[in-house]
């Protein structure tokens, strides 16, 4: 299943560790309990980690977030 790079903290709770990783699950988890303030926040996905560096210089990788994070 493909997540893309950026996954708001709305979308994200335990279900989801391993996509976003056991803190990111737990914001997520927490951002939707009363009476606890999260602020409004993203995560990385680990499905970013598995590109492959020929077919992407890690120049370009900062760029590719600005977009989903811009665009979520």
């Amino acid at each position: 299943m493909h997540v893309g790079f950026v996954v708001g903290l709305d979308e994200v709770d335990r279900t989801r560790v391993a996509e976003v990783g056991g803190k990111g699950a737990n914001l997520g988890e927490l951002s939707r309990l009363d009476g606890v303030r999260v602020p409004p926040g993203f995560c990385v996905a680990t499905t970013s980690a598995d590109l492959p560096a020929a077919h992407m210089p890690m120049t370009s990788c900062p760029d590719l977030l600005a977009k989903e994070i811009a665009a979520s």
